[in-house]
């Protein structure tokens, strides 16, 4: 250290002559306080002392800071935004603490008294002149303006997020105040400033009708659309100036405008030049874009499909023509519209009906939400009528049975779909049925390709049903004695009365008494997507279920044409245990107590009167079997009967046709072939089904069915049959029981027509009451056929039962196997008839078999059966 100070001063000595600059430039180090050198850019270096004027030197350009004292006021627009004012005060909080006297920030509104030199921060500042004034509109979302204008700076964006950027890149660009500034006393803008950044638009122009949009505002008429609201419209402007820049003022119906054209969004009960007057529409008119919308609800949706469409989906120059017109009739209603809450919890039947009211009478879809579940409990009170599709979007209808109400209304339906009363002609009273038979005799016989009394009352293919009250059908025998309907047939006829294929009569008719005509060119309704749970009802304390048959009807109600149900869910929730015990015989018997518990249910789906109904990849819960003690009755020779399993369903179709299921599963844990469970289809005068790809357990033909092909399917442990026709079984599997079809011996065993059997295997049991209910896979046994046993086919004189069933009853005519399988142990392709009904001395002649064909089988035929009847009269075909 000595050694450098000698040298320093020998130094010193030798250039005492020289100027005290030059000497301190000629240092090889440093010295604090003598040697400090301004950076590049003007400021001092780590030291922290000011940048600027030796002391003494005159301020140039904009002083904003002379002497430690600020000569400038901030003013900052309420549109500069929460992030901008915290930026302001944190500088002046910096400024303060550099020790600069700085005033409070104010507000345009509170800044009275303009001064000479201010920061004006943030758009729509006025007071000062039009050229500080920055309307944020002009740079868009993305852009910002930085200029001084005199001794003003002024600082805005087309947003605040731009307007909080441009100030943070003015103070440390412009003004260099960082967090590492530690020393400040002088500050001077030395150059004026004009810095500008337009936003980048993918959309570079919109014309109308060849004007601009620039010269346009948005016309709100938007009376009448009360709850529904008219936030889109603000949410459209803000959108359309993100994407194009063009910044528009709303304005209300009857407010005046400097601007040429309009774009006018308008609610409106009819629109003018739609034949309906429902819909929505979008047109040039007059130069205007006019968007009008003849449903509340669905305004809002419509709008921003059509300005997506029209617009903002759009990139460039975008120009809508004048002839411009484009019209929708389609529309949506959501329950969440009406107060569903879809928690699960909240009782949503109210709104659920009043979404369906105000769509009927609109003519819209009905929505749900996904994954909302959507909770009935004591507002359920009557049935939704259901006009209009139905897409629950994934959501859940649930509903409780478990409530007084619930037993209260249980013949109500959630759902009932109705006809439109045009197309329906009900022909009843005596004037009226004279009138339509003036020329005809009221009759129909076996052999009617026409019913020409039917002309002047057809508009085009028509579904007819037609009744005589004077005779009755189908009464039943047995435990569940019945004293029949009135007979009755279902065509379906062309405009020319024709009667069309597969539509041939089931009875003769020497009176008519009612003839029901319904148009089948109503459009499709659809209810898909989604699923209805039922929380299973319990025994009401007053009926404790003694001689009551109490059941209930909660699900779909069809009584019109051209249905189709798809991707539903139908499922029980809470469903009782029914037990089993087994006696010494190994059968399987439902504990009798279990009665006590629940009531049966008529069907998920219900279908009356209805014509061409499509259920398709759905999946049904079964129902637990259900017993009821029964009094004895005529038919039972006054004894009383055990408790009878009653009939719980989960389809049920009465004088309907055209039923197709197609991919319809039933769900159930201990699988389908569970005999503890009743189900899963029902009918009662029906005409044409069709199932295909179905897998379900029990397939219940009640009185009168006609004409069926079911393939492709899965049966358990019922098929039942009782009516005539056609029925084709192709490649169809049956798992359990002792016989494949059963012929309802309580409806006469009766089926006047034609059984084929094609590719279809029966997997029978040793003995019928051996399954429990448990899907086997038995080892195959070989392929004899036990075709002919007692109660399938008689000769003319074996006694029968003296019993008036409403027509001559009478065996399939023909029975064709073709490729058909017994894999298991004996069994019957067809059943006996109870043997109460040989208990009588009386005879009554039975219709029987009049051809058997084989095909593509190697079975053995037998000549005898049990019951010592002969084949002598059935004509046996090996093909």
């Amino acid at each position: 250290m000595k050694r450098i100070l000698i040298l320093l001063i020998a130094i010193l000595t030798v250039f005492a002559m020289s100027s005290c600059d030059a000497i301190l430039d000629m240092l090889p180090i440093d010295i604090p306080g003598l040697t400090d050198k301004e950076d590049s850019d003007g400021e001092k270096d780590d030291d922290g002392e000011d940048e600027g004027k030796d002391e003494g030197e005159k301020l140039e350009g904009l002083v904003l800071i002379e002497n430690g004292k600020a000569n400038f006021k901030i003013v900052f627009s309420g549109s500069a935004g929460g992030s901008t004012i915290s930026k302001i005060n944190s500088f002046v909080k910096k400024l303060r603490n550099l020790g600069i006297e700085v005033d409070d920030p104010v507000r345009a509104g509170e800044a009275t008294d303009p001064s000479e030199c201010e920061i004006l921060v943030g758009p729509g500042i006025t007071g000062r002149g039009d050229e500080c004034f920055v309307n944020d509109k002009d740079y868009g979302e993305k852009g910002y303006v930085i200029k001084t204008v005199g001794k003003r700076i002024i600082i805005a964006g087309g947003s605040q997020t731009m307007t909080s950027n441009a100030f943070d890149t003015f103070v440390k660009t412009y003004l260099k105040v960082t967090d590492k500034t530690k020393e400040l006393e002088n500050l001077c803008l030395t150059e004026d400033i004009l810095v500008e950044k337009f936003t980048e638009y993918m959309i570079k122009s919109i014309t109308v009708g060849g004007s601009d949009l620039s010269e346009f505002v948005i016309l709100k008429d938007l009376e009448g659309i009360g709850e529904y609201g008219d936030e889109f419209v603000t949410k459209f402007r803000t959108q359309l100036y993100a994407d194009s820049g063009y910044w528009l003022e709303i304005i209300d119906a009857g407010e005046s405008t400097d601007k040429a054209h309009k774009i006018v969004i308008r609610y409106t009960d009819s629109i003018e030049g739609d034949t309906d007057g429902k819909g929505f529409v979008a047109r040039v008119d007059g130069g205007d874009l006019v968007i009008e919308c003849s449903y509340a609800n669905a305004t809002e949706k419509y709008f921003e499909k059509t300005v997506k469409s029209l617009i903002l989906d759009k990139m460039g120059d975008i120009s809508i023509p004048s002839g411009y017109e484009n019209f929708e009739p389609a529309s949506v209603v959501y329950y969440d519209d009406f107060g569903a809450v879809g928690d699960g919890k909240t009782d949503d039947f109210k709104a659920i009906a009043a979404a369906h009211k105000y769509a009927n009478e609109c003519g819209q879809t009905v929505m749900g939400k996904e994954g909302a579940v959507y909770y009935v409990d004591r507002d359920f009170t009557y049935s939704i009528e259901v006009k209009t599709n139905i897409n629950l979007g994934g959501a859940t209808i649930l509903i409780n049975d478990d409530s007084d109400v619930a037993h209260a209304n249980r013949g109500d339906n959630i759902f009932f779909l109705s006809r439109d009363p045009k197309f329906i002609q009900d022909i009843y009273t005596e004037d009226a049925i004279a009138e339509m038979f003036e020329s005809y005799e009221k009759k129909i016989t076996k052999d009617a390709k026409e019913l020409p009394w039917l002309v002047p009352y057809l508009k085009g293919e028509s579904y007819v049903i037609v009744t005589n009250k004077n005779h009755y059908d189908f009464i039943r025998f047995g435990a569940n004695q019945l004293p029949g309907e009135p007979r009755q047939d279902m065509f379906l006829v062309d405009k020319d009365g024709k009667i069309l294929e597969g539509y041939d009569a089931a009875f003769e008719f020497d009176d008519i008494t009612r003839v029901e005509i319904y148009d089948t060119s109503e459009e499709e309704l659809v209810i898909e997507n989604g699923s209805i749970k039922n929380i299973t009802c319990r025994v009401r304390a007053e009926t404790q279920f003694k001689n009551k048959y109490l059941g209930y009807s909660r699900g779909i109600y069809i009584a019109r044409s051209n249905v189709v149900i798809r991707d539903m869910t139908f499922r029980t929730v809470n469903e009782p245990d029914l037990d089993c015990s087994f006696d010494g015989n190994d059968s399987l018997t439902p504990l009798y107590g279990k009665r006590s518990e629940s009531y049966p249910y008529g069907g998920f789906i219900v279908g009356n009167r209805a014509y061409n109904i499509l259920v398709k990849d759905s999946t049904m819960s079964a129902r637990t079997m259900y017993y009821e003690d029964k009094p004895a009755t005529e038919s039972t020779g006054g004894k009383i009967p055990a408790p009878v399993p009653m009939g719980s369903y989960g389809y049920t179709y009465s004088y309907s046709s055209k039923i197709t299921h197609i991919n319809v599963d039933q769900h159930c844990e201990t699988g389908i072939a569970d005999s503890r469970y009743w189900g899963i289809m029902n009918s009662n005068t029906c005409k044409n089904f069709y199932f295909d790809d179905c897998q379900v357990n029990r397939f219940d033909a009640h009185r009168g069915f006609w004409n069926g092909v079911l393939k492709n399917s899965t049966f358990a442990h019922t098929i039942n049959l009782t009516g005539g026709g056609d029925v084709v079984f192709d490649k169809v599997e049956k798992l359990t029981g002792r016989v494949f079809i059963y012929i309802r011996g309580d409806y006469g065993g009766s089926f006047d027509g034609t059984v084929t059997l094609k590719d279809t295997t029966f997997y029978a049991y040793p003995t019928y009451t051996s399954s429990r209910g448990q899907t086997l896979n038995p080892v195959p046994t070989g392929e004899t056929c036990y075709i002919i046993e007692s109660g399938f086919c008689f000769d003319q004189t074996d006694i029968y039962l003296d019993w008036d069933f409403g027509y001559d009853c009478t065996l399939p005519h023909k029975v064709i196997f073709d490729n058909f399988k017994f894999m298991g142990g004996t069994a019957q392709v067809f059943n006996d008839l109870p043997e109460i009904c040989f208990e009588n001395d009386k005879k009554l002649q039975l219709g029987v078999t009049k051809e058997i064909i084989f095909r593509n089988m190697n079975a053995t035929i037998p000549t005898t059966h049990t019951a010592g009847n002969t084949l002598s009269k059935v004509k046996v075909t090996v093909e």
